[in-house]
């Protein structure tokens, strides 16, 4: 009988080793997976505790920032923002680890980072806490803007050259919505029309323009 219940006993310990390894080989696994994941993502991504301190920077986090993860894995995550705003994020992080601000978690919006050759860059951030329990961590999901940023910029110089040709333009030029209605003239336009100033143009149609005995002909 007594052989039997350590037979049992040892049954039991052998089965709780099995199910403890089976339940390590899946943790592993599925840190695995996460690793493989997080490398694979597009955007930055990196994790700090309640302090600020960056536990975790992902490759594309590296290259944005120019700096490898061994360089700023235990320390703090301001040394990827310019020097002026260190002490501003500092309070942010304290308060929010004490208060748990809801306000600040989930909210996309631009700030300015700092890459390792001293340049500032804008970049989209998004923060949220990580799931568990204790002190709260941070995880940051980063994206560098600067090539939506000069796009913008490209557009916008685009269309003051534009501008400035038809101003400058020896010929008229009138622009109007579909309906007709006249959006704006430039000075050639002023001239030849011998209308008033651009200003008194807005909401003409452009038939006003054309003789009377000739509008029936024309396309509205």
């Amino acid at each position: 009988m007594r052989a039997a219940k350590r037979l049992l006993a040892a049954a039991r310990v052998l089965l709780s080793a099995g199910n403890r390894r089976a339940a390590e080989r899946k943790l592993r696994a599925s840190e695995e997976w996460y690793r493989t994941l997080v490398a694979s993502v597009a955007d930055g991504i990196v994790s700090i505790d309640a302090k600020g301190i960056v536990e975790t920077m992902n490759p594309a986090a590296e290259q944005m920032f120019g700096f490898a993860a061994d360089e700023v894995l235990g320390r703090n995550v301001t040394m990827l923002m310019p020097e002026r705003f260190r002490p501003v994020h500092d309070r942010h992080v304290r308060r929010f680890a004490a208060q748990r601000d809801p306000a600040l978690i989930g909210l996309r919006r631009e700030v300015v980072g700092w890459r390792r050759n001293g340049q500032e860059f804008p970049m989209m951030l998004a923060l949220n806490v990580a799931p568990g329990r204790g002190d709260a961590r941070f995880v940051a999901l980063v994206t560098d803007m600067t090539a939506q940023k000069r796009a913008r910029q490209d557009i916008a110089e685009a269309h003051r050259r534009l501008h400035s040709m038809i101003e400058a333009a020896p010929f008229a030029i009138i622009t109007t919505d579909a309906a007709g209605i006249v959006d704006s003239v430039n000075p050639a336009a002023e001239r030849l029309t011998l209308y008033p100033a651009a200003t008194s143009w807005a909401g003409r149609w452009h038939r006003s323009t054309i003789p009377t005995r000739c509008r029936s002909g024309q396309p509205t």
